[in-house]
């Protein structure tokens, strides 16, 4: 936890950089969610959760991500789907590491192969990802990938918030089998 202070606070140096073409928060934000993320995206019962979805969803066709998709924003995060996705172990134990991290992480979302959600801290807008820049950005650029966002403000607060996606990979270490999405609250520095 230090460390992560420790990076935070170098992220303060950044902050003036914020609304500027030069981004050194990336690398800062980069590092921050690299430990934050250390240890458990690498717990066995997230890769299982990851690969095991992967099985399920190996061929579904895109009507039926779409229908997925579609049922997802009907039901508005008070449905089975919303209900069976935040009662997995794997959204239990992102939900867990959020709490730990002390209001660091706002929210946190795992997608499998597909981009289509495996386990997340609370309902989001989306169920399927696998369109968006920060999973074309991670996950298809393979073991090593990583997208960050802009920065922007999302909550009532008006808490300054930034998005970092990183490829999961297999026990393997080398094999992309999905992405996390870590948003991370970075309004809390001000």
């Amino acid at each position: 936890m230090r460390i992560i202070l420790i990076l935070f606070l170098s992220f303060l140096t950044a902050a003036p950089a914020l609304a500027t073409d030069d981004l050194p928060y990336r690398d800062i934000a980069g590092q921050i969610a690299g430990k934050l993320l250390e240890g458990w995206i690498s717990d066995p019962v997230v890769i299982y959760s990851i690969e095991e979805q992967n099985t399920l969803n190996a061929d579904l066709a895109d009507a039926q991500v779409a229908a997925l998709q579609s049922r997802w924003i009907a039901e508005d995060g008070r449905g089975e789907m919303s209900f069976d996705l935040l009662d997995r172990l794997i959204s239990i134990i992102a939900r867990e590491e959020a709490e730990k991290s002390g209001g660091m992480i706002d929210r946190i979302a795992i997608m499998d192969m597909h981009g289509i959600t495996v386990g997340m801290t609370r309902a989001a807008p989306d169920y399927y990802q696998g369109d968006k820049p920060h999973f074309v950005g991670s996950y298809l650029m393979g073991p090593d990938g990583q997208h960050i966002s802009e920065p922007y403000t999302a909550t009532p607060d008006g808490d300054v918030l930034v998005d970092i996606t990183r490829s999961v990979v297999a026990e393997d270490g080398v094999t992309p089998i999905g992405a996390v999405t870590l948003t991370l609250n970075v309004g809390i520095l001000f």
